[in-house]
C-alpha cells in the first residue's frame, strides 16, 4: 500500500511549469477559504477548487517529499472541502458539475463517471465516508489510501421503482484534475458532462470513480492507486431500517419501504443474482456484514449481484415464501422479458433461519403435501370467495422456480425451532396482530368449509412462530417435498451448547438445523444470531459462490 506522500507518480505540470511559492500560495488560498467559510460565503467554494488546482502539479517528484506531502494533504482536504461547500452553495450539482470563479473570470468543473451501474441522475447527493467503523452491524471498514476522496453517493426518489429503494447509497472516489487531459482507466465506460454554457470555458474535471469496480488510474502512464471506502455506503443502504424488526413481528401489515425483493445496485446482465433472505423478528440489515466482506473480493463482485428479500416476519412464512416467489417471477420478466440473460437462471438464494425456510419454498414441488397437513378434501372442493380462494391456491401450491438453482441454509430450522415453544415464543405468537381483512377472510374460509380443516387451524391463522414448533404439521410437510432435481442445497450449522443440554446455536438444534439432501454440511461454534456475520460462514460462503461459478460455466 503507497503511503500517502508517494501514492502515485503526478503526471508533468500541465501548463505552466511548478513555481516556488506554489505551496505557499496554497496555503493562503486555505486561509481564505476557512475565513470565508466561517463568514458563509459561497466565495469558498472558489478558494478551495483554487486550493485543489495550485496543489494537484505539487504532488509530483520534483518536489522534496515533505512539500510533496504538505501537498498532498492540502490537496485531499481542499477537495472534500470543495465538494461540500460546493453543495452547501448550490455550485456544484453532483449530476452535471461545478461553476467556480477564478482569477480569470467563470469556470465550470465538468463531471465524469467511471465504472459505475449507475446513470449520472443517480448522483443526487455526495456525503463524506466515515473513516471509522460507526455501524455495529458491520466488524469493519474496508478502504484504501490511494489518490482521490472517497464519498457516499445518495440516490434520492419520491418512491421506490425497478427494485431499488427510493433512497440508495453507493461508494464514489472523487479526483479532481485542474485542466483535464491524460487520464484513464482500463474497460470503463465514462459520462462527462461539459459546461452548459459555452461561454463559459470547462477548466478542470471532477472524476467520480466505482472503487467497487476500479482500484487505479492512468495518469500520463502512470498507473496511481485511488482511494476507496466500500463500507460506508453498504452501512447506509442495508442499516437504515424504518421498523424495528420486533414490531414487524407484532403488526405484519405494517408497511415498510423496503419489503420485498430490492437490489443494491441496478440490474446488471451477466452477473448471478445471490438472494438474501433473513429470519424471524429481523430484517435485511442481518447481511450487512456478509455484504460487507463478499462486495470486497473481486472475482464475487465481477460475477455476482446482490439483492435482498425483506418481509415482515409476522406473517406465516407460506405467505412470504410465495411473495419472494412471486417477486422473483416479476423481476425476471421485468428485466429480462426475451429471456437473453442466462445469469437469471443461476441464481443462489442464502437464506438465515426462517429466511432458510422462504428460500426453499422456491426449489421445491408442493404437489398436494402441504394442503393435505391442513385439510381434509382436496382443494377443488373447497367453497368461498373467489379471492380468497386465489390466495390459498397460491400459497399452498407452488413449483420450483426455474431461476434458482443453490439455496444456502444458514441455522435453518428444518424440523423447529425449541424457541417457538417456549414461553417466550408462545407469547411472542399470541401477541402478533393479524390484520382485520385477513381475519374477515379467514373466518369466511372456515365457516364456508365445516370440518374441513385442523382445528389449531380453524381457530386463528398460524403466526410464523406457531409453524416453527417441532411439531408443526407444516414443518413435517416441508421435509417430504421434493426438491427440483437441478438445484444444490448447503448447510451452515451453528454447534454451541444450548441450555437444555442439546447441541444447538442457542435456538436451533444441530438435528433441526441439518438437511438430508445437503450437497456439504459446515459446522461452526457460533450462536444463532452471530451466524451470518461469522468470518466462518462469509468463508464458506464464497467457497460455495466459487464452486457455483465452476459448476454454472458452459461445459
Amino acid at each position: 500500500m503507497p503511503t500517502q506522500a508517494n501514492a502515485f507518480v503526478a503526471p508533468q505540470p500541465i501548463q505552466a511549469p511548478v513555481h516556488s511559492h506554489a505551496l505557499d500560495a496554497a496555503d493562503a488560498s486555505w486561509r481564505s477559504a476557512s475565513e470565508a467559510e466561517r463568514a458563509n460565503s459561497s466565495v469558498c467554494v472558489d478558494h478551495y477548487y483554487h486550493t485543489a488546482a495550485v496543489t494537484w502539479p505539487c504532488l509530483g517528484p520534483q518536489f522534496p517529499d515533505a512539500d510533496r506531502q504538505h501537498a498532498w494533504q492540502l490537496y485531499h482536504a481542499s477537495l472534500a472541502k470543495l465538494v461540500e461547500t460546493g453543495q452547501r452553495f448550490h455550485r456544484l450539482e453532483p449530476d452535471r458539475g461545478l461553476k467556480v470563479n477564478t482569477a480569470q473570470g467563470a469556470g465550470y468543473v465538468a463531471i465524469e463517471y467511471g465504472g459505475f451501474p449507475w446513470q449520472p441522475d443517480d448522483f443526487n447527493r455526495l456525503e463524506p465516508a466515515s473513516l471509522t467503523n460507526q455501524d455495529p452491524k458491520i466488524d469493519r471498514v474496508i478502504q484504501q489510501n490511494g489518490l482521490g476522496v472517497p464519498f457516499v453517493a445518495i440516490r434520492q426518489r419520491p418512491e421506490s421503482s425497478d427494485f431499488l429503494p427510493s433512497r440508495t447509497a453507493f461508494a464514489a472516489t472523487a479526483v479532481l484534475e485542474p485542466n483535464a487531459g491524460g487520464v484513464s482507466s482500463n474497460d470503463v465506460v465514462r459520462t462527462m458532462y461539459s459546461s452548459p454554457d459555452q461561454s463559459v470555458p470547462t477548466i478542470a474535471t471532477l472524476r467520480l470513480v466505482d472503487p467497487t469496480r476500479i482500484d487505479q488510474l492512468v495518469i500520463d502512464g502512470q498507473s496511481v492507486p485511488i482511494a476507496s471506502n466500500l463500507s460506508t455506503a453498504i452501512s447506509d443502504s442495508l442499516s437504515k431500517t424504518d421498523d424495528s424488526p420486533i414490531e414487524r413481528l407484532m403488526r405484519p401489515d405494517s408497511l415498510n419501504e423496503f419489503d420485498g425483493l430490492q437490489m443494491l445496485e441496478p440490474y446488471q446482465p451477466g452477473k448471478i443474482p445471490i438472494i438474501f433472505v433473513h429470519g424471524l423478528i429481523s430484517d435485511r440489515s442481518t447481511w450487512a456484514n456478509m455484504t460487507n466482506e463478499l462486495r470486497a473480493v473481486p472475482w464475487i463482485q465481477a460475477r455476482y449481484q446482490f439483492w435482498y428479500f425483506q418481509y415482515p416476519t409476522g406473517e406465516p412464512f407460506l405467505r412470504s415464501a410465495m411473495t419472494l416467489r412471486e417477486q422473483v417471477y416479476a423481476a425476471v420478466e421485468q428485466l429480462d422479458p426475451q429471456g437473453q440473460d442466462a445469469a437469471l437462471s443461476q441464481m443462489v438464494l442464502i437464506g438465515h433461519s426462517m429466511g432458510g425456510l422462504v428460500s426453499k419454498l422456491q426449489a421445491t414441488w408442493s404437489s398436494t403435501t402441504i394442503w393435505d397437513a391442513y385439510a381434509n378434501r382436496p382443494f377443488p372442493q373447497i367453497q368461498g370467495p373467489p379471492q380468497g380462494l386465489d390466495l390459498v391456491s397460491r400459497l399452498f401450491f407452488f413449483e420450483p422456480a426455474p431461476f434458482v438453482k443453490r439455496v444456502v441454509f444458514i441455522g435453518t430450522p428444518h424440523q423447529g425451532a425449541a424457541l417457538a415453544s417456549r414461553s417466550v415464543g408462545r407469547l411472542a405468537a399470541n401477541m402478533v396482530q393479524e390484520p382485520p381483512d385477513r381475519k374477515q377472510m379467514h373466518r369466511m374460509l372456515i365457516a364456508a368449509n365445516p370440518g374441513v380443516f385442523r382445528a389449531d387451524f380453524q381457530q386463528r391463522i398460524p403466526s410464523s412462530v406457531d409453524l416453527l414448533e417441532p411439531d408443526s404439521p407444516l414443518l413435517a410437510a416441508m421435509m417430504r417435498l421434493s426438491l427440483a432435481s437441478d438445484v444444490r442445497i448447503h448447510s451452515i450449522v451453528g454447534m454451541r451448547q444450548g441450555g437444555f443440554g442439546a447441541a444447538s446455536d442457542g435456538v436451533v438444534p444441530v438435528t433441526s438445523a441439518r438437511h438430508p439432501g445437503a450437497t456439504s454440511e459446515y459446522f461452526i461454534n457460533a450462536s444463532h444470531g452471530q451466524l451470518t456475520r461469522h468470518k466462518e460462514t462469509i468463508t464458506e460462503v464464497s467457497r460455495i459462490l466459487a464452486e457455483h461459478l465452476y459448476e454454472a460455466a458452459p461445459r
